[in-house]
């Protein structure tokens, strides 16, 4: 049992090094190193295997050296070490934390075959307010605002490689491969999902090349804007209208409504630091409709509610007809950058639109489904 304990302390020596070399970002060194820190755990693991009157002992080296297997990418080995854990007669709650993991090494090994892996950018959204329970929450409170959020990290990225604001068309095949967006379990309290990449394994892994990263931080310093007001940053940062106004569009989305969302907060963690970006400013206080389109007389904003019942999308105008419960039509203008990502997902539904009126047009300002 000395030897078998030798073993484990110079393991949790070497591991506990690796993941110093991982925090600093530097992968060759974490591998190497989590690599002979699994070897001596699985040898630990291996000389206790057979001898089931040794639990918990047993069940919990075959369980760290099988998370040291996954550190190295050495699935497989994690697998049936897991396996071997499970034949003997570990207790309840080492098995549940055993079948978690085995959950875990299916689903690397998933990405595996794919060329992939996941990326280190991932980041946190945390949601609070009375539309959330200890780990529940409603749905459509939900739902939508991760949608939007893989939106506007697309739309980010696409505006980061210098590509012209497309309202048509598919995803380009490289931006798939850059942002391949994963969710992990939510987790209670503020009701907190994490955001995860996958990449390609062949891609660079130095945190100032990684597409994801870049985007990451892209996104979080232009929400943070958002959040403070600081139009001017916001428009020198963004200097493409049709981006800004996406930009925009979707943050507002994703905003608390002051009532049932009353915090949107996003965290990241890189090199040991830990930042966070909350989003606090109600939606309705968003302004996505570029004021320099308006015309310097008075204006009159107008709210109106119907079914959407027709889209017009040409290079220089966008857009869509409203038929409110008179049977009126209204035509409604929609600002460049929002037609895809935020009007389309609406048609046929019957929405409350907001903005501008401009002799016979509303200028749009907002969008929503109707709550009636």
């Amino acid at each position: 049992m000395n030897t078998i304990e030798t073993l484990h302390n110079e393991a949790m020596d070497l591991a506990e090094l690796a993941h110093i070399a991982k925090s600093k970002d530097d992968r060759d060194t974490f591998l190497e190193l989590s690599k002979k820190a699994f070897e001596l755990e699985k040898k630990a693991a291996l000389a206790v295997a057979q001898d089931f009157t040794l639990e918990p002992t047993r069940s919990i080296l075959c369980r760290s050296a099988a998370s040291l297997a996954m550190d190295c990418t050495e699935y497989r080995e994690a697998e049936k070490l897991i396996s071997l854990a499970l034949w003997g007669n570990p207790p309840i709650n080492i098995a549940e934390e055993l079948r978690d993991l085995l959950e875990t090494v299916q689903f690397s090994r998933h990405l595996e075959t794919k060329g992939m892996e996941l990326a280190g950018s991932e980041f946190q959204m945390s949601l609070s307010g009375k539309a959330i329970g200890h780990g529940v929450i409603s749905s459509k409170e939900f739902i939508d605002r991760v949608d939007f959020v893989e939106k506007l990290l697309f739309r980010t990225a696409e505006r980061k490689k210098g590509k012209p604001f497309k309202e048509r068309g598919r995803k380009e095949a490289g931006m798939k491969e850059d942002l391949q967006l994963f969710l992990s379990a939510p987790r209670a309290a503020s009701f907190a999902i994490t955001f995860k990449f996958g990449q390609s394994k062949d891609q660079p892994h130095l945190p100032e090349i990684d597409p994801a990263i870049v985007v990451v931080d892209e996104v979080l310093e232009c929400v943070k804007l958002v959040n403070e007001g600081n139009d001017a940053e916001l428009k020198t940062r963004i200097n493409d209208e049709a981006y800004l106004q996406n930009f925009l569009a979707l943050t507002k989305q994703i905003a608390p409504d002051g009532n049932q969302i009353t915090q949107v907060g996003f965290t990241v963690s890189r090199n040991g630091k830990t930042t966070q970006t909350p989003l606090t400013v109600p939606k309705d206080k968003i302004s996505i409709i570029g004021q320099s389109k308006l015309p310097s007389n008075e204006v009159k904003r107008i709210s109106v509610t119907g079914s959407l019942r027709y889209a017009n999308s040409m290079k220089s105008m966008h857009l869509i007809k409203l038929v409110d419960n008179d049977g009126k039509s209204h035509n409604v203008v929609v600002p460049e950058g929002m037609m895809t990502d935020i009007v389309k997902p609406l048609w046929e539904d019957v929405v409350v639109v907001t903005g501008v009126k401009i002799g016979r047009e509303i200028h749009l300002e907002d969008i929503k489904k109707s709550e009636n």
